[in-house]
C-alpha cells in the first residue's frame, strides 16, 4: 500500500486524502496492504469518522464490503474496536449489506461485539436491526 495513503488512513487527515485523490483518483481501488486492509478498514478500526464519511461521499460505498484476509469488513473492525460513530455512519450510509457478512470463522458483527466486550456497539447494532426489521435473522446466523 502507498505509504502516503496508509498514513492518511491512520491519522484521519481528510485534507491530505482529497489531495491524494486529485493526484490519483483510482488509488483507493488499487491500494490494499498485505493483510487485505483497505483505507476504509484502517479508518474504521481507528475510529476516523471523517475519513469514513469522505470515502462514502466520494461514492466509494463498495469499499465497506471488501474483506481482509480474515474475511472481515470495515464494519466488522468497527464492531471489534467498539467504534460506535463508525458503526452508525456505515449503517446509515449505504453499508447495510455489510451487517449480514460473516468472517472466515462465521462470526457476525453481533458475535464480534460480544466477543470483544463492546456492549455499546452491540446496542447500536440491535437498535438498527430492530428498526430495519432484521433482528430475528442475524442472531441466528
Amino acid at each position: 500500500m502507498d505509504e502516503r495513503l496508509a498514513k492518511i488512513a491512520r491519522l484521519g487527515d481528510v485534507v491530505a486524502l482529497n489531495a491524494l485523490l486529485k493526484e490519483d483518483p483510482f488509488i483507493l481501488e488499487k491500494e490494499i496492504n498485505q493483510d487485505g486492509f483497505t483505507p476504509m478498514h484502517m479508518a474504521s478500526a481507528r475510529g476516523h469518522v471523517d475519513i469514513v464519511r469522505e470515502l462514502l461521499m466520494l461514492g466509494k460505498g463498495h469499499l465497506c464490503l471488501l474483506k481482509d484476509k480474515g474475511a472481515r469488513t470495515p464494519l466488522h473492525w468497527a464492531a471489534i474496536k467498539g467504534r460506535v460513530e463508525i458503526i452508525k455512519e456505515l449503517l446509515d450510509n449505504s453499508c447495510h449489506q455489510a451487517v449480514h457478512e460473516v468472517t472466515a470463522r462465521g462470526e457476525t458483527v453481533l458475535h464480534l461485539a460480544v466477543k470483544n466486550n463492546q456492549f455499546e456497539a452491540l446496542r447500536v447494532f440491535v437498535d438498527w436491526l430492530k428498526r430495519d426489521d432484521c433482528l430475528e435473522e442475524l442472531p441466528n446466523a
